[in-house]
């Protein structure tokens, strides 16, 4: 049963309109009552005018993140032309590749471990950067996509600089990466091994190009597959250091017929 109570409250001058429900509990074999004031009744007309709902809080809770990666990586990015770069290239994804970026040179952990550095630092993208949230964006970055950008940074960064290209071997436990081979290993450590290419601006010493080849090729046949890619790239007037390891007869002529300048350690 339910009722509207009266009742007076000195302090304020306002009569209260109290709604008063009763029921019978069975275990406990009484009449129990729920009170609840629902307003108060106006002195002119009777009425009950209802209580003013609380208004919820909407200031918004402090949040510390650090800044020191932030200021050193975005000024590193800036100053390089890398943001730039990257804004041209992958108009959609660029923040969250620095993002990415950021998190590897701050940690060199795994990207499945992102979230919480994110959650502690500003970044690019400026939000929770969830793990599964990397995982559907990398597909995206496949190798076309790869040498558009390749192209574009080289073109960018080549202004009276010259290039050095070399070859180094990773050795790597794992028996999923297809180019993980048994090569000449320059760590005299047994084990199979991936080799990757790298072209770095001399002055610069800014990467503009690599590439990752089975461990088992030797320097002196890769140079043939980077000078393929290197017309394709529309690089022109480069200038090349290489090691000894590059030096053959046939990379030599292919270098000339490439039009290309060099400077390379004789065997």
């Amino acid at each position: 049963m339910t009722s509207i109570i009266k009742q007076y409250d000195k302090k304020t001058g306002k009569t209260y309109a109290v709604e008063s429900t009763s029921r019978w509990d069975k275990e406990r074999k009484t009449c129990i009552c729920d009170r609840k004031v629902i307003g108060h009744f106006d002195p002119e007309t009777g009425e009950i005018l209802p209580n003013r709902k609380r208004k919820e809080s909407t200031k918004q809770t402090a949040i510390a993140k650090s800044a020191g990666c932030s200021l050193l990586f975005d000024h590193a990015g800036e100053k390089t032309g890398l943001v730039s770069a990257l804004k041209k290239v992958y108009p959609n994804h660029w923040e969250k590749l620095l993002t990415c970026a950021y998190y590897l040179l701050a940690e060199g952990n795994a990207l499945s471990h992102c979230e919480q550095w994110t959650e502690r630092n500003i970044t690019p993208l400026n939000e929770r950067f969830p793990a599964q949230r990397i995982f559907e964006m990398l597909p995206d970055f496949n190798r076309d996509t790869q040498m558009e950008f390749f192209q574009y940074w080289a073109h960018k960064i080549r202004e009276n600089e010259y290039f050095a290209l070399d070859i180094t071997s990773i050795s790597s436990y794992s028996s999923l990466i297809k180019t993980v081979k048994y090569g000449y290993n320059r760590d005299k450590e047994n084990l199979e091994q991936v080799n990757l290419g790298m072209v770095v601006g001399i002055k610069t010493g800014i990467p503009v190009y690599f590439h990752t080849y089975p461990g088992s090729i030797h320097n002196v046949s890769t140079l043939q597959q980077n000078l393929t890619v290197f017309d394709w790239l529309a690089y022109k007037k480069l200038h090349l250091v290489m090691d000894r390891g590059f030096c053959s007869k046939t990379n030599v002529s292919d270098l000339y017929a490439h039009g290309l300048r060099f400077t390379i350690a004789l065997s």
